[in-house]
């Protein structure tokens, strides 16, 4: 790639770490590559850099609408996507960027847990389950939009993250929508990442994956061929059972998984707590499905 030819554009919504996402894109080893920081949204903290570009959007939007004005406004051909509570290993972009080759049109990095607030672990064990820094470099299904590189072409010719998808549901949807038109979605191990969200409780995390587990029906609906999962719309008779069932369910999808991937067991200690969370997240499909009318699966 030429220099200069990566954009960074930045969802905020008043993130009280958004100075220190900016300041670990700063100290890429690929910073020259780096042609502009775009934040768009809002920064009631005052923390936006003012070197950077500001896109104030005056009241809050959907982070796919923040992404897309982003990209929108972007110069390069590819764009690095990265939320305002991410925080880049110095040679992230760097490995993502040599994993960017044709046919592939999105590069995801990992993430990499810390040791410390133990309900922040156990969500981001659950959230990013299979695309931790533990996990194998892999073309996959789909990819959280968390720190994203992208070619700007292809979310150009897709027409970009719906903004009226459930939050959650934005990046796997766009994901589909790419593989669709034949590119490839690629997950780079080796590109790390710090996720530090304000979720430090257990209501906060039940909360967070019960959300998520309440938008997978609607895209596992829309998009079967694509989504890779046990819980598509056959489920829904059974979402009753599901709901009952919704511990023992997290418990055996947890402990296989622990079991499988070595790396994970460092972690072991966070076990209950993603347990619950991946409970949260059963509750949450068991009741989209139930909420759902007889004629929603088509």
């Amino acid at each position: 790639m030429p220099a200069a030819s990566i954009s960074v554009v930045i969802p905020n919504l008043h993130s009280p770490i958004i100075d220190q996402v900016v300041a670990s894109i700063e100290r890429q080893t690929i910073r020259h590559q780096i042609a502009e920081i775009i934040v768009v949204g809002l920064d009631a903290p005052g923390r936006v850099p003012a070197h950077v570009t500001w896109l104030d959007t005056g009241v809050p939007i959907h982070p796919g609408a923040a992404r897309n004005r982003g990209i929108a406004h972007a110069s390069t051909p590819l764009v690095a996507l990265v939320d305002a509570d991410c925080l880049l290993a110095p040679d992230c972009l760097e490995r993502m960027l040599a994993a960017m080759t044709a046919p592939r049109a999105v590069v995801g990095a990992a993430l990499l847990p810390e040791h410390g607030a133990y309900w922040l672990l156990a969500d981001n064990l659950t959230t990013f389950d299979g695309v931790l820094a533990c996990d194998q470099s892999r073309a996959v299904p789909a990819l959280p939009s968390f720190v994203m590189l992208l070619d700007r072409a292809a979310w150009h010719c897709v027409g970009g993250f719906d903004p009226h998808r459930p939050i959650g549901g934005e990046d796997y949807e766009l994901c589909f929508r790419l593989r669709r038109a034949g590119h490839v979605i690629w997950f780079e191990a080796s590109a790390r990442v710090h996720h530090r969200p304000a979720r430090t409780s257990a209501a906060t995390v039940w909360q967070h994956l019960q959300r998520y587990g309440r938008h997978t029906p609607a895209v596992l609906r829309q998009y079967p061929d694509m989504a890779q999962t046990r819980t598509g719309p056959w489920l829904r008779p059974w979402a009753p059972l599901v709901l009952a069932a919704a511990p023992l369910l997290a418990a055996a999808d947890v402990l296989q998984r622990f079991w499988r991937v070595p790396g994970l067991r460092r972690w072991w200690y966070a076990a209950p707590g993603v347990i619950w969370a991946r409970c949260a997240w059963y509750w949450g499909v068991a009741e989209a499905f139930m909420a759902a009318a007889p004629s929603g699966d088509g």
